[in-house]
């Protein structure tokens, strides 16, 4: 593809190409299973060549108009919403809120040209999710990390009931059900005046997660057991007090859910920072260290995550 971009570097076509190839690449590199000095080269590659599609894409944009223009800035926003997710995984805060940011811009001035356009729904949508993970986890803003998510909920679930045989549309909000759920229990434990209500907030989204995750299960889509573990590990944390009981047996599942995905060694390592705390919360504490110690290993960033669940399922550990 550089080859021919060199005979013809004025086509269209072959730098939109090659553009989608360098994204790919990108992505690849960015999920690419490393861990330590090859997992920072990892995502070295990944920047290297999500920059060169984003460089191609801002040129594109610049030369053209009307519908054509509108499809290339789709693609740019995808680029950007990318490169924010690269700059996260490599700690830089302020890069990544940069990057989703503009990424949101593109997508909302899309979305407002043309609402009922599926595709833009889906786009603006997963720009809102970005930022309700970024604010979330790493800015402390849990209001307007609320706000977007809510917002974000809203539109996948209009997309998931208008196309019911789109798998992603499903996948997208089942992911921000449990995203909200979690973000829910989270705030029990910042603001207790609201504390009865932040945890029936958290029990509905997870309950939704649940429907969501269980219709791709029962369709075969590997997504589904994943979620549905996620969702158990968050509903074992939130009874942990109120009924040990259940949150054991919440925790159980969880950790049945993620083996039947696939074997331990080959989980990513978001699915090893749910297996640790699915493990925390029935006391098995030295196994839940060293899984969370592998999914660290493997490049998860789990610092906001863990600072929370230290208070829900590494209690006995946290305060040792």
């Amino acid at each position: 593809m550089e080859r021919l971009r060199k005979r013809r570097p004025d086509d269209t076509a072959t730098r939109r190409y090659l553009a989608e190839a360098r994204h790919g690449l990108g992505e690849w590199h960015l999920d690419r299973p490393s861990e330590g000095a090859a997992r920072a080269q990892a995502l070295l590659d990944a920047e290297n060549h999500f920059t060169q599609s984003r460089v191609l894409r801002e040129q594109l944009v610049e030369e053209s108009t009307g519908e054509a223009r509108r499809g290339y800035q789709r693609d740019l926003a995808r680029s950007l919403g990318y490169l924010g997710d690269l700059h996260l995984a490599q700690g830089d805060v302020p890069r990544a809120a940069s990057d989703y940011e503009l990424s949101r811009t593109l997508r909302e001035d899309l979305y407002r040209s043309n609402p009922r356009d599926p595709e833009h729904r889906f786009q603006f949508a997963r720009g809102l999710a970005n930022f309700g993970e970024l604010d979330r986890g790493y800015r402390g803003q849990v209001a307007t990390a609320l706000e977007r998510l809510e917002q974000a909920r809203e539109l996948q679930q209009e997309l998931a009931l208008d196309f019911d045989e789109v798998d992603n549309f499903w996948i997208d909000l089942g992911t921000t059900e449990n995203q909200l759920a979690e973000l829910y229990l989270f705030a029990t434990l910042d603001e207790p005046a609201m504390a009865d209500e932040r945890r029936s907030r958290c029990r509905a989204a997870a309950t939704r997660a649940a429907e969501v995750h269980g219709r791709l299960s029962r369709q075969g889509n590997a997504r589904g057991p994943r979620g549905l573990a996620q969702q158990a590990v968050i509903l074992a944390a939130l009874q942990r007090d109120s009924d040990p009981a259940e949150s054991r047996r919440q925790a159980s599942a969880a950790i049945r859910w993620l083996e039947s995905s696939q074997p331990e060694p080959l989980m990513p390592s978001g699915d090893l920072v749910v297996l640790a705390f699915a493990r925390g919360l029935l006391g098995e504490h030295e196994s839940a260290v060293r899984t969370l110690q592998e999914a660290v290993a493997r490049g998860e960033n789990t610092a906001y995550r863990f600072e929370r669940h230290a208070l829900l399922s590494f209690r006995a550990l946290a305060a040792d």
